[in-house]
């Protein structure tokens, strides 16, 4: 929302004009839809601003706003844009919420995910966590007892990519490209470059990491939560490496009672969606927190045992529920929006990821099923 945008707000009729004109003003050109809509930033400020709008307007009080239209999982790219409706300027005609039923349409219409169409199968062993990159190509932790254990980077083909890293007691890989890949190894997180020979950095040591569940977010930040000490561990790792742990790189954040009695055992990850909220899966619940690490929504389903979680840049949260062999679909806010239908679903599934293609990676036990909702 620009300031030369907002007007004065007097009353609640007041912010409805400002909303509208804030709205009015997001889609200003290409380059604007296609900076802002890399990290799904414009498709959550458009659509925020318009259900304020929507859920305000009745019949008598009509406002003439633009209706966000976005299609999920599509990247918004010049070519994208410009190959199917033009060099994209602010709309001339906007719509009138309810009032027609004709839309005058700037972008692509919002796709909900309805259902995942099955495009590969790949069976591999010993999985024990995996995570999605570049084009259609996922990093897979091999973890096998009492043999070699490794860390190998696959296309969704199943085609091994030359790419082999030893585990070296990593447990989950908590970020990676294709030539790099960040790891949770016990009390030490570190960078390991891939190349002819593989390169190991120490970002961050600290003894709480041990039995803690670990995230790291976008912003550069490392988000930790240890169950047995009831707190959220923030770290700053902007600085030089290894972090040296102090008070300005550090801040230790206990939960209200209400958090510490609905996350009861280990989270399986922390995710950190789009509009900067904190999602953990835990037993047969959903816990959303903002960035205060303060309850904001809790899903729960006594039935589910709800495991693994990825998102899309365009707020979609897909997290399996193991006991109900479902894949549920959840907003950026920790919403619950329905199941999603899964083509050749087997039993128990446990660990999801996407790659940068839009595609899922599913595992059953040592199968991986790749699935496509664009």
């Amino acid at each position: 929302m620009q300031k030369e945008d907002i007007k004065s707000i007097n009353n609640f009729q007041g912010e409805l004009e400002t909303k509208k004109l804030s709205l009015l003003c997001l889609l200003r050109n290409t380059e604007e839809i296609v900076k802002r809509s890399c990290d799904g930033t414009l498709l959550n400020d458009y659509t925020c601003i318009y259900q304020t709008l929507s859920n305000a307007v009745t019949k008598d009080n009509q406002l003439k706003v633009f209706a966000p239209q976005f299609c999920f999982g599509n990247q918004l790219e010049h070519k994208y844009i410009e190959n199917c409706f033009g060099l994209v300027r602010r709309g001339e005609q906007p719509n009138i919420i309810g009032a027609s039923e004709s839309h005058i349409y700037s972008l692509p219409v919002i796709c909900n995910v309805t259902e995942l169409k099955k495009i590969h199968f790949c069976s591999f062993s010993n999985i024990r966590s995996l995570f999605g990159v570049c084009e259609d190509k996922a990093w897979i932790l091999h973890a096998i007892s009492g043999y070699e254990e490794y860390i190998k980077l696959y296309s969704a083909k199943g085609s091994d990519l030359g790419y082999q890293i030893p585990r070296d007691n990593a447990e989950q890989i908590l970020r990676a490209t294709e030539n790099e890949i960040w790891v949770k190894s016990g009390e030490i997180i570190k960078k390991i470059t891939v190349g002819t020979t593989n390169r190991t950095e120490e970002i961050v040591r600290m003894s709480e990491f041990q039995t803690a569940t670990c995230s790291v977010l976008n912003d550069n930040r490392i988000v930790a939560y240890s169950v047995e000490g009831k707190c959220f561990y923030e770290v700053n790792i902007d600085e030089d490496w290894p972090v040296n742990i102090n008070e300005l790189t550090l801040k230790n954040i206990p939960v209200e009672e209400e958090c510490a009695g609905l996350i009861t055992a280990k989270p399986l990850r922390i995710t950190e969606t789009v509009s900067k909220h904190i999602i953990i899966p835990c037993r047969d619940k959903v816990i959303t927190l903002d960035r205060n690490f303060r309850v904001c929504n809790v899903h729960e389903n006594r039935d589910s045992s709800f495991r693994d979680i990825c998102g899309d840049p365009y707020g979609n949260i897909f997290i399996v529920d193991y006991n109900r062999n479902k894949i549920c679909l959840f907003n950026s806010y920790g919403e619950f929006l329905h199941d999603v239908s899964v083509q050749e679903i087997f039993s128990s599934p446990t660990d999801i990821t996407r790659d940068s293609m839009g595609n899922i990676w599913l595992t059953y036990g040592n199968c991986v099923h790749i699935y496509s909702y664009l």
